[in-house]
């Protein structure tokens, strides 16, 4: 019975974990467009 509970904590953990990563590579996704953005943005002003 404690294994069991054990692999559900273990379960739980890595779903958030993954969750964290994934959140954290679609905000450096949004930043590196972001900075794309501001780039050529700023290339068309010279």
């Amino acid at each position: 019975e404690l294994q069991l509970e054990e692999i559900l904590h273990n379960t739980i953990d890595a779903k958030k974990n993954e969750e964290i990563s994934n959140s954290t590579s679609i905000r450096n996704d949004q930043d590196s467009l972001i900075d794309e953005f501001i780039n050529d943005t700023s290339n068309e002003a010279s």
